[in-house]
């Protein structure tokens, strides 16, 4: 489970965000499903963009290795490797991140995204060609967005 903590999540602060992934995992692990919960830092934004075509646009590229935003690989990191752990899949920490890695590495991942955009009736060729399907927008303006509360 991954529950956000900061100005952009549900829960604005650490304390408040913790009780609530207890609460979470209690109540699935007494269900029997056996559940983890990580907390991640919505204070700021995860990779390099905000938006649906130019997050989109940016998966992409991370899925490929084109670029791969090091605060977007740390988090998709420890989210992916618990789920391989919790799903059986990996033996460790270790093991879940090499398998991850490969993945990555050998355009599986890529390979995949692709095939669940097709499945959605999306372009066959979307990861090959997602710039001519995503949107390209200048910002209006130039300048800094250096800090900006989310919720209130």
């Amino acid at each position: 489970m991954d529950v956000k903590v900061g100005s952009g999540a549900f829960m604005p602060t650490y304390e408040l965000s913790a009780a609530l992934a207890e609460a979470i995992v209690g109540v699935s692990n007494g269900a029997g499903v056996r559940t983890t919960a990580l907390l991640t830092d919505m204070n700021q934004v995860l990779a390099s963009s905000a938006g649906n075509a130019v997050e989109v646009r940016e998966a992409v590229r991370f899925l490929t290795g084109e670029y791969r935003n090091p605060r977007l690989f740390d988090v998709t990191m420890a989210l992916c490797v618990e789920m391989l752990i919790s799903g059986k899949l990996a033996q460790d920490d270790a093991d879940a991140r090499a398998k991850l890695q490969a993945v990555l590495d050998n355009g599986k991942a890529a390979e995949v995204f692709g095939r669940m955009v097709a499945a959605q009736k999306g372009p066959n060729d979307f990861v090959e060609n997602y710039d001519k399907y995503l949107p390209d927008r200048d910002a209006e303006q130039g300048g800094l967005c250096r800090r900006r509360r989310v919720c209130r």
